[in-house]
């Protein structure tokens, strides 16, 4: 009885190479993409923080030249949110082409060990076959000597 034998089998784990492959691609975007929504809430944080240091009441007074530096420091805080919106737009879209890639590397590993599996219940059903020839020839064999007997 000969061995099972897949003869796929290097292109299998060429395959699933492939696969851990992508699978480390994506998650690595997936960090980047985690590191720039961290700047993102940060600055959005920074806003907010200067949103409630802009809340002058009335009657109080406010010197020029800090209300100067607060419509700056505004300015530039609005610019920079737009610009880490940009990046982590990018960052989103990258992070979902390296998912796109992995998930087709992960089917084309299935397929290949659905193929395999389809081909160990071929061998199963082989084995079985010749097994119960031989168990046939046995018995056969056993009866010829019994009636020649």
């Amino acid at each position: 009885m000969k061995r099972f034998v897949f003869k796929l089998e290097t292109v299998l784990k060429y395959r699933e190479t492939l696969e851990k492959l992508a699978k480390n691609a994506y998650s690595e975007a997936q960090h980047l993409l985690n590191i720039e929504k961290d700047k993102l809430r940060t600055l959005e944080t920074k806003r907010d923080n200067l949103k409630a240091a802009y809340n002058i009441k009335t009657g109080e007074a406010a010197l020029p030249e800090v209300l100067s530096f607060l419509s700056t420091y505004s300015t530039q805080l609005l610019y920079l949110i737009r610009h880490q919106k940009k990046v982590t737009q990018e960052k989103e879209l990258a992070a979902q082409e390296k998912f796109n890639d992995w998930n087709r590397k992960r089917k084309d590993v299935k397929i290949i060990k659905r193929l395999e599996e389809k081909k160990w219940q071929e061998y199963l059903k082989q084995v079985d076959k010749e097994e119960q020839k031989f168990q046939d020839e046995i018995f056969i064999a056993k009866t010829v000597r019994e009636m020649v007997r």
